[in-house]
């Protein structure tokens, strides 16, 4: 078996993007709006992360499903403190290549590509939903992240709620002293 490599999608990456959950709901269209690196084998896509820039409330401790309710969206950007940074999102290995490193390589080639572009600090949100949510808060903890507080985003249809994790990325060596 052939190693995974880890390179940034591109437009004939969109039919593979397009069988993987998080992707799947989204109308793709190249450019794409945020990185997207994909870990592939044999030419073959097995997974996907999302790296980009975003503004996101939060809230320090855990917001209930009723709190959420009793909010109404417009005063979520009105009422919660903003998070403005570097995420990691959208996290997937294909079902049939789970437990191989794949999440984890995604996650740390992320990190370098935040580093390359010189961000010291990196987010990763992970929705309430997501019902492998408690494998990809491992993954991100396995990898330095720690739990930060709760997010809550606005979508077209009501809004999205989960976990943010942060980590600090550290320039090691003779990076530090550039």
């Amino acid at each position: 078996m052939s190693s995974i490599i880890v390179r940034f999608a591109t437009k004939y990456d969109i039919p593979s993007l397009l069988k993987m959950h998080p992707y799947s709901k989204s109308k793709i269209s190249f450019p794409f709006e945020e990185d997207i690196l994909v870990a592939e084998r044999d030419g073959k896509v097995l997974g996907a992360v999302s790296v980009g820039h975003k503004d996101v409330a939060y809230a320090s401790g855990e917001l209930s499903a009723r709190v959420v309710a009793d909010m109404h969206l417009q005063h979520v950007n009105a009422k919660m403190p903003k998070f403005s940074g570097c995420w990691v999102s959208k996290l997937y290995v294909l079902a049939e290549h789970r437990c191989q490193g794949i999440a984890t390589k995604l996650v740390k080639e992320s990190l370098e590509c935040m580093k390359e572009n010189g961000f010291t600090e990196a987010c990763a949100g992970i929705n309430i939903k997501n019902e492998m949510k408690t494998v990809s808060q491992h993954v991100f903890e396995k990898n330095g992240f720690k739990k930060f507080g709760s997010c809550i985003c606005p979508l077209p249809k009501g809004c999205c709620r989960g976990v943010i994790l942060k980590k600090t990325i550290r320039l090691l060596g003779r990076e530090r002293m550039k």
